[in-house]
């Protein structure tokens, strides 16, 4: 199916808008799926892309598209089979930053810092919330360091899962979480539903001992 879909928009690429274009480049790549002809194609075109006049949801998908393309044939030896011009990509990832800035007074949320909690009390563990990458690209919700390895805890509330059961990770998460191992990181996910039968398992737990001692 992805070959078929990847096939019609080549065919229809040069009548494709810009916004058409990157959305679709996007979407292959957060699933997982990188058609190098579609990709080289699909960069062809947006070369002639003026960066200022991009929108910068525009920018974040592309740049999304184009370190998941990156990433996928880092440390294989072969070059990515398509890129972006220097100061498109500049602009991009520009705006990728941007958008990943915490403002003044953030605070994580109270499943993130459950968490972090869990991990920093329970388990003895030195944690970082919201650790960057080397590169200063992705966040962390959750950093540690477990027997020798760096493992990121992203701790995926509602808006991470489709709504249909059984739960699902998004692709956009999924994607994530493929730039974080191909930057060294082991990754686990903690679902809030899998936090919140485990808090309420701890509860009854707690008050069945509660109930023994009376």
């Amino acid at each position: 199916m992805f070959r078929a879909c990847a096939e019609v928009l080549q065919q229809q690429m040069p009548r494709l808008g810009d916004s058409m274009v990157v959305g679709s480049l996007w979407a292959f790549a957060v699933t997982g799926v990188l058609p190098s002809s579609l990709f080289k194609q699909g960069c062809l075109k947006l070369a002639s892309l003026p960066p200022d006049k991009a929108r910068p949801l525009l920018l974040l998908q592309l740049f999304q598209a184009v370190t998941l393309l990156q990433d996928a044939y880092s440390g294989s030896g072969v070059p990515p089979p398509a890129s972006l011009p220097p100061k498109l990509m500049a602009a991009a990832t520009r705006q990728w930053m941007f958008s990943n800035r915490r403002s003044p007074g953030w605070r994580p949320s109270r499943l993130q810092a459950a968490v972090a909690a869990v991990l920093a009390a329970g388990l003895g563990l030195e944690v970082q919330q919201e650790a960057l990458t080397e590169d200063g690209l992705f966040s962390i919700d959750v950093a540690v360091e477990w027997k020798g390895r760096r493992v990121a805890v992203e701790v995926d509330g509602p808006t991470h899962f489709t709504n249909s059961v059984p739960r699902s990770l998004l692709g956009s998460s999924l994607a994530k979480q493929r730039c974080l191992q191909a930057r060294g990181w082991a990754v686990l996910s903690v679902p809030y539903f899998t936090w919140a039968d485990l808090a309420q398992q701890q509860q009854q737990q707690h008050n069945a001992a509660g109930v023994h001692r009376l």
